[in-house]
């Protein structure tokens, strides 16, 4: 019996220890995961980084929206576009869209920069759909990816 008490004392020891670790740092909402991208043979990608947006609404150093009072997330996005040679495609106008929350551009295209990539920044609220889907377009070519949003509450 003294064994299985003291286990069970290690092991919740284990989880604080662990939930402590997890706490510092500041905010608790972030996107976690690998960079998610889509790269048809077509030279085109669209990546987010990182894939999942977390949520967390009882976090006291969560971002909130001055004018609506909800939480939000933000996610770094990347189109790259590449010729048919691989070769960087520069001063490329990218358009992005997300299905729900924003996007910085606001709709207005953004252009490439010498390595090929324009760049964006989505904005998750609180109040998201599960999966949040974003596109970028240079006008022929279109890619789209799904980024899960997991909330986290009481």
């Amino acid at each position: 019996m003294k064994i299985r008490m003291k286990f069970l004392l290690a092991l919740s020891l284990l989880a604080l220890a662990v939930g402590l670790l997890a706490s510092c740092g500041g905010s608790n909402n972030s996107v976690t995961g690998n960079v998610l991208g889509v790269n048809e043979e077509d030279g085109f990608t669209l990546m987010a980084d990182p894939a999942e947006i977390v949520i967390d609404t009882t976090d006291p150093a969560a971002m909130v929206d001055p004018d609506s009072g909800l939480i939000y997330v933000t996610v770094g996005l990347t189109a790259n576009a590449l010729d048919e040679m691989e070769v960087p495609q520069e001063n490329l106008e990218v358009v992005f869209a997300t299905s729900s929350g924003s996007v910085a551009s606001e709709g207005n295209p953004v252009l490439t920069d010498a390595n090929g990539d324009a760049l964006d920044t989505l904005t998750v609220f609180e109040d998201a759909p599960e999966q949040v889907e974003v596109t970028a377009t240079d006008g022929d070519r279109i890619e789209s990816i799904l980024l899960d949003v997991t909330p986290v509450s009481d």
